[in-house]
């Protein structure tokens, strides 16, 4: 069974990180390290290949894109997750967001991603398994059950046999 292999990157050990922190290192392997400088040491040693890289970001511009898209390019596989501080409230309005960068408030890790981390464990699927250029709006719709199946009559009406056949075929598929 393959345990979440994770890099945790920052102060971690702030009452507002902390949370996080746990849940993660409950959830397999985590290795921490305090900047993206030692990440990236820590990442050319070869030993260590995380799924998940975390952030904990305690204020906007803490950590620099030119590390950052060079984490980036020695783990394309890996999904980053930026779990903000209170000082990064606005950032998506007012400041620089990393682009394809999960992101998440640290009064949001428990309600959301702890629930990510049991799927991850129990080999289910994820929302950081959508592509890196979904946005927040697509991660939810993801996130989303699926409506339940049920009887119903739908009315088809279309210019073409073709079409309606083809609609007809899509709505019995579901």
């Amino acid at each position: 069974m393959k345990s979440l292999t994770a890099l945790l990157i920052g102060d971690f050990g702030r009452q507002e990180f902390s949370e996080a922190a746990e849940t993660i290192a409950r959830a397999g392997k985590v290795a921490m390290v305090d900047t993206l400088a030692d990440a990236l040491q820590r990442i050319d040693g070869g030993q260590f290949q995380p799924d998940l890289i975390v952030l904990a970001c305690a204020w906007p511009g803490q950590f620099d894109h030119a590390q950052l898209y060079a984490l980036r390019r020695r783990l394309p596989l890996a999904r980053f997750l930026s779990v903000l501080g209170s000082w990064c409230e606005g950032e998506t309005r007012s400041g620089d967001p990393w682009p394809g960068m999960l992101r998440t408030y640290w009064h949001h890790w428990l309600p959301h991603w702890s629930s990510e981390l049991r799927q991850f464990v129990r080999h289910q699927l994820t929302t950081w398994g959508l592509p890196t250029t979904a946005s927040d709006d697509e991660r939810w719709i993801g996130a989303a059950p699926l409506p339940q199946g049920g009887q119903g009559l739908i009315l088809i009406q279309s210019a073409t046999w073709d079409m309606a056949e083809m609609l007809c075929q899509s709505c019995q598929q579901r």
